[in-house]
């Protein structure tokens, strides 16, 4: 997993990184994928892009078949672009961004309700409640909150 463990972005990636934890742990517990026990290994990206670029190639370095990526676009990206040179699949669980995949290549996954989505259905509860006006906080640091604006 190439997730933050320090810095801004540690908020975000945490609960991400352990469910995924959670999973790999649940599926161990019931004898793994095919036979095969799912070994995890952890880069801390430092809530950097270029940390992120510079994990996930130390994770590939390591032998990670799958890389893990952060949960934000703009921080992920180096890491996904990593894993697309090694012919690496590379998914980001939380990840909302249509724009991701496109950008990175056919090995990159994102699985989380896209940020369209998001707002549809934001605006969908609000028609219904017949609010005249609604406001999203928003945070220009991230990819996420741009794209929900």
């Amino acid at each position: 997993m190439a997730k933050a463990k320090t810095g801004g972005f540690e908020f975000f990636d945490a609960a991400g990184a352990n469910g995924s934890q959670i999973a790999f742990d649940q599926a161990n517990a019931a004898g793994g994928v095919n036979g095969c026990q799912i070994k995890v290994l952890w880069e801390d990206t430092k809530s950097d892009p270029a940390q992120g670029q510079q994990a996930a190639q130390n994770l590939i370095d390591q032998g990670a078949q799958v890389i893990i990526l952060p949960s934000d676009f703009d921080l992920g990206a180096p890491a996904s672009l990593a894993a697309q040179k090694a012919g690496i699949f590379a998914v980001s669980p939380e990840a909302s961004s249509p724009d991701w995949p496109k950008a990175a290549g056919p090995y990159t996954l994102v699985q989380a309700l896209t940020t369209v989505d998001n707002g549809k259905g934001q605006a969908g509860f609000a028609n219904q409640q017949a609010w005249g006006s609604t406001y999203i906080v928003t945070n220009e640091a991230f990819n996420f909150f741009k794209e929900m604006e």
